[in-house]
């Protein structure tokens, strides 16, 4: 099965994600979306807003799409728990069914997508919302229990800024709007790349004064990620 969105890199910079728009989800009977919670969204004011925003237009999108297809919600929105009904797998079934699964943005949560993501099987479809963080956290998962990348379409909220890996200390800092940024673990100030790690999820940050240590440039608004 491959996925309609295709997701690709950046022309000039290999590892940068683009998320183009969909118009059609992959032809699959089983549809498994994961949508991180709006509750677990960072960020207050405006900035906020804007993402819950984005995130409710993703969902919107999702579910014109799978009324369009025919497909039927099996069991309402599962709040980062096992299901409490199975999608029928018989080979006699070819209704096409989707499931909603709401889950915040820890690793625990994460995990409890193992069985739901296990139970679309190989020939299912994962459609994933949320921070880019968070969309490569579940892909990452899924491939572990056998999905392709191309069996999952991933719609991330562009308003939420970056996650970047420290390449001294190995810390993750979370939701980086401005670069350079001080690194939550050693403190240093990097500079955001462009660098994307799909396994991380996360933007590298190098120490910006590295070659003239105290000569820290004015900061700079980071591009959130390139979502169309």
């Amino acid at each position: 099965m491959k996925s309609p969105q295709s997701s690709s890199v950046t022309a000039g910079i290999r590892s940068r994600q683009h998320y183009p728009r969909i118009e059609a989800l992959p032809d699959a009977q089983r549809y498994l979306v994961a949508c991180q919670s709006p509750e677990s969204l960072p960020g207050t004011g405006e900035a906020a807003g804007n993402a819950r925003q984005q995130l409710q237009m993703h969902c919107q999108l999702i579910s014109t799409l799978l009324d369009q297809l025919g497909s039927h919600e099996v069991g309402g929105a599962v709040q980062s728990a096992p299901a409490t009904e199975a999608l029928p797998t018989g080979p006699a079934d070819n209704a096409r069914l989707h499931r909603w699964y709401d889950v915040d943005d820890r690793p625990k949560a994460c995990d409890a997508l193992v069985g739901a993501i296990s139970e679309i099987g190989v020939a299912g479809c994962l459609v994933i919302i949320g921070s880019e963080h968070f969309v490569w956290q579940v892909a990452n998962l899924a491939q572990q229990q056998g999905l392709l990348l191309d069996d999952m379409v991933m719609l991330p909220v562009a308003a939420l800024g970056r996650h970047v890996f420290c390449v001294h200390c190995q810390q993750v800092s979370e939701h980086v709007i401005h670069s350079p940024a001080a690194c939550d673990g050693c403190g240093l100030m990097l500079e955001v790349r462009d660098h994307f790690s799909k396994r991380l999820g996360a933007y590298m940050g190098v120490r910006i004064d590295a070659e003239a240590p105290g000569e820290i440039p004015p900061q700079e608004e980071v591009a959130p990620c390139l979502a169309s």
